[in-house]
């Protein structure tokens, strides 16, 4: 029973880590927005924050997540002077909390309560972009939210969204450099390819959910041979390949890396950092390699 719920919860992230990658494919200019913020009606509110650590950690770079399905807002804390509180996220540590302020002070519990769809989203960051307070610099647009610097929960009204992106990406600008954007990659441990297989995947599954307290593994490998290298993905943007070492094989995807494909032509042999994860086509389920740097040994 537990294995089934585990995998029904796996398989809802993974669809919504596709359907994010498409929209970022499709809705992001990554050379001009350094936050991405991205908006799904039918995104589980209690799975976004682990997508949107496995966005960032595609990307390398701040990530939002917002469900716009329509429901009623539910706060869970207690009134205080007819007033609610805003921003109670237990799935974050909350360094501090923002009410919800109108002109006339804070604003009653009814006018939230009400027939007012809210959407929910899910923050995650990374060093150099404290998104706490970069939430705060929004707050005129925000129905609530609370966290600190590397995760944060709020609320806002679906139409505020466009220009919430706008503004967050406007403080980015003012605060990321290019070098920030530079994944600094902590590996875990050097792997054979033949040790790479669906039991391994499971135990690591085992350690889940992964975020920013518990980062997911990151493994390496050396001298793995490239094979049926290509592009894909709107605008070329995703590099595939497969690596082979003696008798075996593996699958490799390196999202947002299209443009390292010249790197991989022109080498001989790879040394490979990754992640792992799962890939079902076709009714085949297969561990794939989730590609983060290259080390190209020329031909």
């Amino acid at each position: 029973m537990l294995d089934s719920k585990n995998r029904e919860r796996q398989d809802l992230q993974e669809k919504i880590f596709k359907e994010a990658l498409k929209l970022v494919e499709e809705e992001i200019d990554l050379s001009r927005e350094r936050v991405i913020v991205l908006s799904h009606p039918n995104w589980h509110v209690g799975v976004i924050g682990i997508v949107a650590s496995k966005v960032l950690e595609v990307y390398h770079r701040p990530t939002i997540l917002i469900s716009t399905g329509e429901r009623p807002f539910t706060p869970s804390l207690p009134l205080v002077d007819g007033v609610r509180p805003a921003g109670s996220y237990s799935c974050i540590p909350v360094e501090t909390t923002r009410r919800v302020v109108s002109t006339g002070g804070l604003t009653p519990i009814g006018a939230l309560a009400g027939s007012d769809p809210t959407a929910k989203g899910s923050a995650r960051s990374i060093e150099g972009f404290p998104m706490f307070e970069s939430l705060s610099k929004c707050e005129d647009l925000l129905l609530s939210f609370g966290g600190h610097k590397l995760a944060a929960g709020l609320t806002i009204k679906e139409e505020k969204i466009a220009e919430f992106r706008s503004r967050i990406n406007l403080i980015a600008q003012e605060v990321l450099k290019e070098e920030d954007l530079q994944p600094r990659l902590s590996l875990d441990l050097e792997i054979e390819l033949g040790g790479i297989n669906l039991k391994l995947l499971k135990e690591l599954d085992k350690l889940a959910p992964y975020g920013m307290d518990n980062p997911l593994p990151l493994f390496y490998s050396r001298g793995l041979k490239p094979e049926g290298v290509r592009l894909v993905g709107n605008e070329d943007k995703h590099l595939k390949l497969r690596v082979r070492k003696g008798e075996e094989e593996r699958e490799v995807i390196g999202f947002g890396m299209g443009g390292r494909l010249d790197e991989v032509l022109g080498s001989a042999r790879l040394d490979l950092a990754f992640s792992l994860g799962l890939n079902s086509w076709g009714g085949e389920e297969i561990v794939q390699l989730n590609l983060k740097d290259i080390k190209g040994i020329e031909r």
